[in-house]
């Protein structure tokens, strides 16, 4: 299943109705799109692979972009008419000017660092469906363990272990095992 986006997953595969919004499936309602965008973006905010800042190189690259050189090049001109003529008029517009270079740098941040994150999470969903398929992801979560019980509590390493362990036969007996020991440690 080398698909792009959960969003085939959601489309084509998934069940239409969850018990997870019950509620709503009760009430004949339409079920809770946002809560499916958080579903399906859950692992994302957990994966820390994923990029969060820009590196330094990115910022640099950034100061070359068309849209701000001629947002400081604005910016430089307004100044160097105030240093001539030292009319006070002309301040707001250099503080208009000057929040505008900000505004202008922050937003190609953003969307810099968007665009990141898009291409990550595509490129990172088939890397990680190709190893869960390999089963190296197992070896990958298990190093990772380690992180987890230096930084959470006992009981609550037990039951994040108890209710997010990978199915490890086809045994549908062992499957319930799995169910069972993940209810007996929410209780």
């Amino acid at each position: 299943m080398k698909h792009a986006s959960p969003r085939t997953f959601l489309d084509h595969y998934h069940p239409l109705q969850l018990d997870t919004d019950m509620i709503r499936i009760i009430c004949g309602l339409d079920p809770d799109v946002e809560l499916m965008r958080a579903v399906t973006r859950q692992s994302r905010w957990r994966d820390t692979r994923r990029p969060r800042y820009l590196t330094d190189q990115q910022r640099a690259q950034l100061e070359d972009h068309p849209e701000l050189e001629e947002a400081r090049r604005n910016l430089s001109q307004i100044r160097a008419q105030y240093e001539k003529t030292q009319q006070p008029a002309l301040l707001p517009r250099i503080q208009q000017l000057e929040k505008e270079v900000k505004n202008t740098r922050k937003r190609l941040q953003r969307s810099l660092r968007h665009q990141i994150r898009e291409n990550f999470d595509e490129e990172q969903a088939f890397l990680d469906i190709e190893a869960q398929l390999s089963g190296t992801v197992v070896k990958e979560e298990s190093e990772d363990e380690s992180s987890l019980e230096d930084t959470m509590h006992p009981l609550q390493l037990h039951l994040v272990q108890s209710l997010l362990p990978y199915p490890i036969s086809n045994s549908l007996e062992d499957e319930w095992n799995r169910r069972d020991t993940g209810a007996a440690a929410v209780v």
